[in-house]
């Protein structure tokens, strides 16, 4: 897989007028095409871009985890969510927002306080923090959707792409978290194409930015979904070319809701906590309950992605749901086996292949 090495591309920043945007009156759409989708922005709802919360991370196991997966992608830097939002500027970013393949590659167009920009999309993936290094073709050597969802699920999992079925407890947070922060939708339950590139490029830690699907992505905005929470990324946009500066906006207020916290993952019966307060990773399908062991389920340790869970036979007099000590032991067992079989003499870690490697 080829990485660009290329320098950083200068982003146009604004001029030194002191620009001011606090009605909806004051968003000029420029034919019929914008005049439709402001509309239709208009009716939506608009949110702050979602974040785990921290403690949950920790507790789970999974802050090491994303820390180490996103420095092998080249996204610790986008990752970072602490932007507030502006929804007069969202909805004038997304009005017109559109992509165009020219010879020399594709360039973006975006208006921010009446300003139109034209940015490459190596510009445009900068201002959202992705590394330089990433590649930003979405033809990633070696994938396939259809065969990678079975190494994720198993081979007889249905053809419903169900997030459910995800078998590794880090490929499943990280699945969850791609759904409310990177292509946030209003059904988080099913995983698309571009949430498995994004998890196939993190399994074999490829330096990949999916610019141009998140564009897409927000380009659909005005037509589907009720909820437009990518207020963040387009603050950080802004921030980046420089075009707050001096201007007069009103900021949405913080709002604790953006912060996914763990009675979302139990309510959706993906994590439950024992009688020690540690998480239990669910998994309703096959009635099977998975310890959250560190270090012995950490991601880039395993050879498999699919743990081979089977139903547990439920002991007498049990209570359904609930894991009895035994169950708890052999599932621990077979975590230990799987850890103990990726550190084989001259085992190969499953990123190994010709086109990735470790950052």
């Amino acid at each position: 897989m080829p990485i660009s090495t290329e320098e950083p591309e200068e982003v146009p920043t604004s001029s030194t007028h002191w620009p001011i945007l606090l009605l909806d009156s004051q968003l000029v759409s420029r034919g019929q095409d914008e005049a439709k989708a402001l509309r239709s922005l208009h009716q939506k709802t608009y949110a702050l871009t979602k974040c785990f919360d921290e403690d949950l991370l920790v507790d789970t196991c999974m802050r090491e985890e994303f820390n180490e997966v996103f420095q092998a992608v080249g996204w610790s830097d986008f990752a970072e969510m602490p932007e507030g939002g502006i929804v007069l500027l969202t909805k004038e970013l997304l009005m017109m927002l559109r992509t165009d393949i020219q010879r020399e590659g594709i360039y973006v167009w975006l208006r921010l306080f009446n300003t139109d920009y034209e940015l490459t999309l190596r510009q445009f993936s900068n201002l959202l923090d992705f590394s330089p290094q990433c590649t930003l073709s979405e033809d990633l050597a070696g994938f396939n959707s259809v065969e990678f969802w079975k190494e994720l699920v198993g081979p007889d999992a249905p053809r419903k792409k169900s997030i459910a079925h995800i078998r590794h407890p880090t490929l499943q947070f990280l699945a969850r978290w791609l759904t409310m922060v990177v292509f946030p939708r209003d059904d988080i339950r099913c995983a698309t194409v571009e949430d498995v590139r994004c998890l196939y490029a993190m399994w074999k830690k490829i330096k990949f930015a999916p610019t141009l699907s998140m564009i897409h992505h927000w380009q659909g905005l005005a037509q589907s979904g009720h909820i437009i929470s990518i207020m963040s990324f387009v603050t950080r946009i802004i921030n980046e070319l420089g075009v707050l500066a001096n201007a007069t906006v009103s900021f949405m207020p913080n709002d604790p809701t953006r912060v996914v916290k763990e009675s979302h993952f139990i309510h959706a019966h993906f994590l439950r906590k024992d009688t020690n307060g540690k998480y239990i990773m669910t998994f309703k399908d096959c009635n099977y309950e998975l310890p959250l062991l560190a270090p012995l389920l950490k991601l880039y340790s395993m050879r498999s992605l699919n743990f081979q869970l089977e139903p547990p036979e439920p002991p007498r007099n049990s209570v359904a749901g609930v894991m009895t000590r035994a169950q708890r032991r052999r599932a621990e067992e077979q975590i230990r086996k799987a850890y103990e079989d990726a550190q084989q003499p001259g085992a190969k870690p499953a990123w190994a292949h010709p086109s990735a490697g470790p950052s």
